[in-house]
């Protein structure tokens, strides 16, 4: 009931009839030539179980436009869920602010947006957790046989789509999007991997500047920094001093990717922030609770942070050259 009065909302905002604001705003410009507004005439491409009335692919009515009547297939939501995560029909601050949760429940693995329930995957704190954007459409038993299941994970720019055509009862698909967790993992593998690749080596100083950082990667997320030398001058014990740790080696530089990307010509510009921590402190007397989030921008050099690091990309993705604003330096990737 809530999507159609939506539906009549958006009607009543643009003058035009549901099924005609979508086609022109949406699959229209997306070329989502296999999606429709109740069924398509054509059943050919379609998986009608039982029969047509039986499935409920032609007991669509006048009032459901906007809520139970949309036809769609594999190809085409992955191409809305592409559209989504690349922003294509609208703006990355506007995309940014719709996958955000806007109420927790009483599961800590779930969260609610609009319209998304939001499954959190992962073991906190020995893993980081990743949030899964989803829409499940479960038909009401006895209206249909079908149901749809549509997931977006915004930190690694991928998604999934399930469609179900049932004979007895539309699916439940929460089993099958479960499965989807193991994909998951390997995902994580591989864009560390990918990471590892395009920004991990050595950088320096051109010149007679003896400055340099050395980029290195492990199984925990982010880049760390090993080796950080500026002007002839160790940085990590500088930092490691301003954050009262005796030990400059027990300091953790680990590097993190902010979304702020700049795209040009050549390629482009990505800001990451460094986390720093003290690996020895006391982890929280073993509670869940981390508040290192809190620390970023705290130590300011110039009216920059201590902990930016702005990497140049080639057209590839490949890191070229690092600067660090608050030290004024530019480093070359070796």
């Amino acid at each position: 009931m809530a999507f159609q009065l939506l539906g009549y909302i958006l009607e009543k905002h643009a003058g035009e009839p549901f099924d005609t604001i979508i086609q022109k705003q949406i699959l229209n410009p997306l070329g989502m030539n296999e999606t429709t507004v109740f069924a398509p005439e054509n059943s050919l491409n379609g998986v009608v179980p039982v029969s047509k009335e039986a499935s409920g692919w032609s007991t669509r009515r006048s009032g459901t436009e906007a809520s139970t009547s949309m036809f769609s297939s594999l190809r085409d939501l992955a191409i809305a869920g592409k559209a989504i995560l690349n922003s294509t029909l609208l703006s990355s601050a506007q995309t940014r602010r719709w996958l955000k949760p806007v109420s927790h429940t009483s599961n800590p693995a779930n969260s609610i947006g609009s319209p998304w329930v939001i499954y959190s995957g992962g073991n906190y704190p020995n893993t980081s957790m990743v949030d899964v954007y989803t829409v499940l459409s479960n038909e009401g038993y006895n209206e249909g046989l079908y149901s749809s299941y549509l997931g977006l994970v915004p930190d690694y720019g991928i998604g999934y789509a399930i469609l179900s055509a049932d004979t007895q009862a539309p699916a439940d698909l929460n089993a099958q999007a479960d499965k989807m967790q193991g994909i998951l993992t390997g995902v994580i593998k591989t864009a560390l991997n990918q990471a590892a690749k395009n920004f991990a080596g050595a950088y320096t100083a051109s010149g007679n500047l003896n400055s340099s950082i050395t980029v290195m990667y492990d199984s925990l997320p982010g880049l760390y920094i090993e080796r950080f030398t500026s002007n002839g001058t160790n940085s990590r014990q500088m930092l490691a001093e301003i954050m009262g740790i005796t030990k400059a080696s027990n300091l953790s530089i680990r590097l993190y990717p902010t979304q702020l990307i700049e795209k040009n010509d050549s390629g482009s510009k990505q800001a990451f922030r460094a986390v720093l921590q003290d690996k020895t402190e006391l982890a929280d007397a073993g509670t869940a609770t981390c508040v290192s989030w809190m620390d970023l921008d705290k130590f300011q050099h110039d009216g920059h942070g201590l902990d930016e690091f702005v990497f140049s990309l080639d057209s590839k993705g490949k890191a070229l050259n690092v600067e660090i604003p608050a030290l004024e330096m530019s480093l070359e990737r070796k």
